[in-house]
């Protein structure tokens, strides 16, 4: 019957409810009648064969089998350590070798197979016993172990970032099998080649200057470079490497990438964006204009409201708009815009002061412009020097 283990607080092991059950693999009748004897005296179920041919089938056949003891000398034909291993082909189980023998070439016929020991007969049973239930221990801990592996691999596979440790000399020593996912390299392809033969050529010197920033463990930095795809498509990736080369275990550099095509396609759209709105309102023929309200500050404009009225690059940042006007026009330009902000849209005509004095004619828009947070005042302005010259020369051309 299947039977709960366990362990007591000194390290003795505890059958619970059932016992153990024990496949003793030993050709000699006698003594494996002997050793079922004694080990039944110890609490265990104890079952015997003879051969290594029946062993095989009860390990197919008896799925309450917790632990096998093979005796390694089992007369002609295949020894012990080949039926163990057709053992272990078909069910994972803790394996005892046995044997009269304990000759090194002997012992060293066990080493290739994954066995829990090996005992020399007429050790006494109380050292089977004592091996048995190391068995027992190692096994479960393996066990543990095992499935620790198995869950970190899985967490490791689905995760969206890469997993990397690369060596001192910037080769790749493990990749992690999600790469396959996100950029078509099996790990082995990449395993134990240079890193910067998947870095864009562009960005070879400035991750190898990223690289060698990290000098001294437990250095970290970050960069964003392009990564080639086993397609040989270029992939934005932002990747993060930590100097563990102190570490006994990573020895090396640890690194995690991720894809952040998407981000750069998307941060490259608002540049262009940023840039093409940047154009158009340095080509107006005026003076672009954005202020906040109802504080009326200056906080975006273009070159020509610079260059009409004399200042310099920043220099008219955060003015207040009432900065621009002669003292008899204030009111009529408080007016113009709080119609603005009631209307939606106003014009005005009305000198603005320029750096050096003097007052250049501007006929200006005012259009409503809000967001979630704030509400602002947005507008040209036309400078009409010219218009107002010939109106003056067309109205003497009438009065003479």
């Amino acid at each position: 019957m299947l039977s709960v283990i366990g362990y007591n607080e000194t390290g003795e092991l505890e059958m619970g409810n059932g016992k153990k059950s024990i496949l003793l693999v030993e050709d000699e009748s006698v003594i494996a009648l002997s050793e079922k004897m004694q080990l039944e005296d110890y609490g265990y179920n104890v079952i015997t064969v003879n051969t290594g041919e029946k062993a095989v089938k009860s390990i197919e056949d008896r799925p309450e089998i917790d632990l096998v003891l093979m005796d390694i000398d089992l007369g002609d034909g295949p020894d012990g350590t080949q039926f163990a291993e057709l053992i272990l082909m078909r069910r994972d189980v803790p394996l005892v070798f046995l044997s009269s023998h304990s000759e090194p070439e002997i012992v060293a016929k066990t080493e290739k197979i994954t066995s829990y020991g090996y005992v020399v007969k007429n050790s006494g049973i109380t050292v089977l016993d004592a091996s048995i239930k190391m068995a027992f221990k190692l096994f479960d801990a393996n066990k543990k172990t095992l499935e620790t592996e198995i869950k970190q691999s899985k967490m490791i596979a689905n995760i969206s970032d890469v997993i990397v440790i690369i060596d001192k000399n910037g080769n790749n020593r493990y990749k992690s099998p999600n790469i396959r996912k996100i950029f078509g390299w099996n790990p082995e392809d990449l395993i134990g080649k240079s890193t910067w033969e998947t870095v864009h050529p562009d960005d070879i010197e400035a991750s190898r200057t990223f690289f060698n920033s990290l000098d001294k463990p437990g250095a970290t930095g970050m960069m964003e470079l392009r990564y080639k795809c086993k397609s040989g498509v270029y992939k934005w990736i932002e990747i993060v490497i930590t100097n563990m080369t102190d570490d006994s275990v990573i020895n090396g550099y640890l690194g995690n990438y991720r894809d952040i095509s998407v981000r750069k396609k998307i941060e490259e759209e608002k540049h262009f964006e940023q840039m093409f709105a940047e154009k158009v309102l340095d080509s107006l023929p005026g003076i672009f204009y954005l202020y906040t309200y109802p504080e009326l500050r200056l906080v975006r404009w273009n070159k020509n409201h610079e260059k009409l009225l004399g200042y310099g690059p920043g220099e008219i940042a955060n003015r207040y708009i009432m900065e621009w006007h002669i003292p008899e026009a204030k009111h009529a330009v408080q007016e113009a815009v709080d119609l603005v902000m009631e209307k939606g849209y106003n014009v005005l005509e009305s000198p603005l002061l320029s750096k050096d004095g003097v007052y250049i004619p501007f006929l200006m828009t005012g259009i409503r412009f809000e967001t979630e947070e704030q509400l602002y005042l947005m507008g040209i302005g036309i400078d009409v020097r010219e218009r107002k010259k010939a109106e003056e020369a067309l109205k003497e051309n009438r009065e003479t």
